[in-house]
């Protein structure tokens, strides 16, 4: 697995794939990881050896006194005429802000796919990756 931006270095596995691999939910794989009490003891187990199994390593947290420099860029369609225009500016802007731009694409054809994919985490993955914001940009 890559990384965006990471120049091809090699990331270990998600927190979502600790999860699946468990039998359990993000938020309780993260309670886990987080060192929370309220898990039960035969899941905690189940997730520290998918932890231990998969070689996941919790990412430092941020430092309070400075912002991440990611901004994700939700993007649901590419179709219109007007999508590399504005992806190009979005870049543009994030670049003289001195950020980091990532672009996530949310091709669905219908609002019943986009909202089953929406409830697969995507906004978990987000808030993992330490983002300081996010745009959604929907077709009109």
């Amino acid at each position: 697995m890559v990384r965006a931006g990471s120049a091809g270095v090699t990331a270990g596995p998600t927190l979502a794939v600790v999860a699946r691999e468990a039998g359990v939910s993000v938020p309780t794989a993260s309670k886990v990881v987080n060192g929370r009490e309220d898990v039960a003891p035969e899941t905690r187990r189940r997730v520290t050896e998918a932890l231990d199994r998969l070689g996941y390593i919790r990412r430092p947290r941020f430092d309070g006194g400075r912002a991440p420099r990611l901004v994700d860029l939700v993007v649901h369609s590419l179709e219109t005429s007007g999508a590399g225009s504005v992806l190009h500016g979005a870049e543009e802007a994030a670049h003289d802000a001195g950020l980091e731009l990532v672009v996530s694409a949310a091709l669905t054809r219908n609002r019943a796919e986009r909202a089953e994919r929406a409830e697969r985490g995507w906004l978990d993955k987000l808030v993992l990756r330490g983002s300081s914001g996010c745009c959604s940009i929907s077709p009109s």
